[in-house]
């Protein structure tokens, strides 16, 4: 290749495109906060510097089609307007951030519309997407084994490279997975030249894929990918292939009966050995057979759910989702999940009908129809075999992205939607192309020099405007990580203050931080005057109205202290420091009826954490006090299940509380006493007896004996990592090199494995046993609520965690 060629090759918009891909996914940064924020600014620039080179260097025609696609990829974007029109931007914290990335996208489908022409532009715009991904699997194999400096020095179980996280990593690479494989496979007349050429480079970006995915371990990716590739592989063979239609059937028919099989007989035993369980909690399905996989996604869809049916129609506008799942949350959804802050609701098409109601969902739906209607002709009607294969690819992976999308947070943020919207412009383009080659488009490219000066201009305009936006948004994320980096010390507080009070659009993230650390230095006039900025940008934000009881408490106003986080239990009843707030203002109240209140949510909470009963009828448990002999009971009635406290241990515990509210220092004779009096009475009662297997009952003796072992053993294990580990932070404190550092982990990593190892592998067999003869995952699960509840309670009666 002579130097004119490779002057040519550089200038071609598909590689400054492509180039621009692989830039956006060389690095991360945590600079402003979140690392999406610093993909968007990149993308930012880039697309900038794209559309500088193409007015300056480029005469693009547009014709009617050109127009056409224009106006249909800003469909989903336009319906989001009447939302925030009618609502006046009341729940759009996040909208300026959406605008932005929306109109970055719409800006790369423009660009890439105007600059691949042919299927040698795809060639390279598409190699360069696989050098990309290379790049990806070998950081991801570097980060995998802790040897990325870079990415932290620890191996890790799942990679997530330079994406920030690792669903973002999952959600870019199912994209593109259906894609490589297309162009991989040989198809027609592709002959054994061009297969050693060009398949050979898919192949390899292929296998770096389906390995990357793999290496996310993320149950969503894997069924999405999975389902895509079934799907493309059907399509081969129906279109390509027809006269193996039937073998291809029977083929995939056994397959997913097999599969199914294999999952079926894995949730059956997932509980009944250890192997098993091993296997499932491995590849990550044992919460999803345990259903604890669902209720995070749950609690943002429930919020959501109810937010949509405020305004059906038209929804909230762009960015609304962040204020309405605070509006919208379950006051009971700390029993199922601890993550209580959700920026999006991890369901685009939840989320889009939050934004745009379902008229917004009317015109999306119209979107993607006229879209696959498309592909469908390209794949089925054009003459060119490359463009049919990538059709179908594109197929695959808007496929993917769709189904991934249900379930994930993933494809809302840019490195997931950026190779979306590139699939989508590229299906674009290839339409224009089948057209062209069956003459059906008959248009002229619009060359005018007004036309272009007209539509170069707005472009400017709208890039001028996402930069006018988004730079003063990443300027005070990056004024917040360079506080938090600080070590917010009261000079660095008392000057945050007067950088936020200088922002015209406060940043919510800021505010919570800065409010946090005014807490924690008694600045109480400040304090509240920043949660009374954030409840004005996102009301009930995270703990912001717990607090407002914090401030009134500080103040030395215990009625209104009361007041306000009573309200708050209202919208969010099981947040902890509230209920330990509580209790304490119900013991200087002197008020047994409030303490008993906070008993019942606190038994609530652990009955949750440890998965006695199905987390959907925890919030319904009548939890009662009366008069009888044992501490605690529980009974069973048609339909309820009654968890009972003695009405005496109550009072007693009230006034023991009372007595040591301000003490430092207890009687450990008296915490031991208090202690063995609640665990006896539990481990009497039949409910948190370990269940022995019927076949096994003989061998009650022994089984006992393994279980004291096996705690006996964890005990032992627990106190020697603890021990380890106080001993390898003092070490690593005295280091001075980064080098050091890694020696230092290296060495304390292989002593802990070969120290603590042999205590994992007996109990892996007590395990073994145990699991075959008794349920014993179910005891564990009692076990834990036993010990939490009474960890709870001394918490309560002597002030100690």
């Amino acid at each position: 290749m002579n130097l004119t060629n490779v002057i040519n090759y550089i200038k071609n918009p598909a590689f400054l495109a492509g180039l621009l891909f692989l830039i956006v996914n060389l690095h991360v940064s945590y600079q402003f906060y979140h690392a999406n924020s610093y993909k968007i600014l990149v993308i930012l620039i880039g697309i900038s510097c794209l559309f500088l080179i193409q007015i300056f260097f480029y005469r693009p025609g547009f014709d009617k089609l050109f127009f056409r696609h224009l106006g249909l990829i800003s469909l989903p974007l336009i319906a989001t307007i009447p939302g925030i029109l009618i609502y006046q931007g009341m729940y759009n914290y996040n909208f300026q951030y959406e605008l932005v990335t929306n109109i970055i996208l719409v800006l790369w489908v423009v660009y890439l519309l105007l600059g691949i022409n042919s299927e040698k532009d795809f060639n390279i715009l598409l190699q360069l997407i696989g050098i990309t991904i290379i790049y990806i699997f070998l950081r991801g194999v570097l980060e995998l084994y802790g040897w990325d400096p870079l990415l932290g020095d620890n191996p890790v179980d799942r990679i997530k490279v330079t994406f920030g996280n690792i669903n973002y990593l999952a959600g870019f690479i199912t994209t593109l997975i259906p894609v490589f494989l297309m162009l991989a496979v040989p198809l027609g007349k592709e002959n054994g030249k061009r297969w050693i050429k060009h398949n050979l480079f898919y192949i390899i970006v292929s296998f770096s894929s389906l390995i990357i995915l793999y290496l996310t371990k993320t149950r969503a990716a894997w069924g999405a990918s999975l389902i895509s590739i079934i799907f493309i592989a059907i399509i081969t063979f129906l279109v390509f292939y027809p006269k193996y239609r039937k073998q291809f059937s029977t083929l995939v028919f056994v397959g997913i009966l097999i599969g199914m099989g294999v999952l079926l007989f894995l949730y059956l035993n997932h509980d009944k050995s250890a192997l098993i369980s091993g296997i499932t909690t491995k590849l990550r399905l044992k919460s999803i057979f345990t259903g604890e996989a669902f209720w995070g996604r749950l609690l943002s869809w429930e919020a959501a759910y109810d937010s949509i049916l405020s305004s059906p129609f038209i929804g909230f506008g762009l960015g609304a989702s962040y204020n309405l799942f605070f509006l919208f949350k379950n006051p009971s959804a700390r029993l199922f999940w601890n993550e209580q802050s959700y920026n999006h609701v991890h369901s685009e098409i939840l989320e889009f009908t939050q934004e745009a109601g379902i008229i917004g969902v009317i015109i999306l739906g119209f979107f993607w129809a006229v879209l696959f209607r498309q592909i469908y002709l390209i794949i089925i009607k054009s003459e060119n075999l490359f463009y049919r294969k990538l059709a179908l690819g594109i197929a695959g992976g808007l496929i993917a992205y769709g189904i991934q999308s249900l379930f994930s947070v993933a494809p809302r943020m840019m490195v997931t939607k950026f190779p979306v919207y590139t699939l989508i412009a590229a299906s674009f383009i290839l339409y224009i192309a089948y057209l062209k080659e069956s003459r059906q488009s008959q248009t002229k490219n619009e060359n005018s020099k007004l036309l272009l000066i007209s539509i170069n201009s707005i472009f400017i305009v709208f890039t001028a405007i996402s930069l006018l936006i988004y730079i003063p948004w990443v300027q005070r994320q990056k004024k917040l990580t360079d506080y938090l980096a600080s070590g917010q010390s009261l000079y660095m507080v008392e000057k945050f203050e007067k950088t936020a009070d200088s922002w015209r659009y406060p940043d919510i993230y800021s505010l919570f931080f800065l409010a946090n650390a005014q807490k924690n230095y008694g600045r109480i006039q400040q304090f509240g005057n920043t949660i009374d900025k954030i409840s004005e940008i996102i009301p009930h934000y995270r703990q912001v109205d717990y607090w407002r009881g914090i401030k009134a408490y500080r103040s030395k106003d215990i009625n209104q202290a009361i007041h306000l986080l009573k309200e708050h239990q209202l919208r969010d009843q099981y947040y902890l420091p509230t209920i330990d707030m509580l209790v304490r203002l119900a013991l200087l109240k002197n008020d047994e009826r409030l303490f008993f209140e906070q008993i019942q949510l606190i038994t609530r909470l652990n009955l949750a954490g440890s998965n006695i009963y199905s987390k959907s009828i925890i919030s319904k448990i009548p939890i009662k006090q009366q008069k009888m002999g044992s501490i605690i009971a529980i009974e069973k009635s048609q339909t309820d299940n009654y968890f009972i406290w003695q009405f005496n241990f109550i009072h007693e515990m009230f006034e023991l509380s009372r007595s040591n509210l301000n003490k430092k220092k207890h009687n450990k004779k008296i915490v031991s006493q208090f202690t063995q009096k609640i665990f006896k009475d539990f481990s009497i009662h039949p409910l948190f007896k370990i269940k022995i297997r019927k076949k096994y009952e003989s061998d009650q003796k022994t089984i006992y004996q393994n279980i004291s072992l096996y705690f006996n053993l964890e005990q032992r294990q627990k106190t020697i990592s603890q021990l380890m580990k106080k001993k390898h932070q003092d070490q690593l404190k005295k280091v001075k090199s980064r080098a050091q550092a890694t020696e230092l982990n290296t060495q304390y990593q292989k002593q802990s494995r070969k120290i603590l190892q042999p205590y994992q592998e007996k109990m892996t067999v007590l395990r073994s046993d145990l699991m075959v003869k008794t349920e014993w995952e179910k005891y564990i699960q009692k076990r834990n609520f036993v010990i939490s509840t009474i960890k709870s309670l001394q918490k309560i009666a002597f002030n100690i965690g």
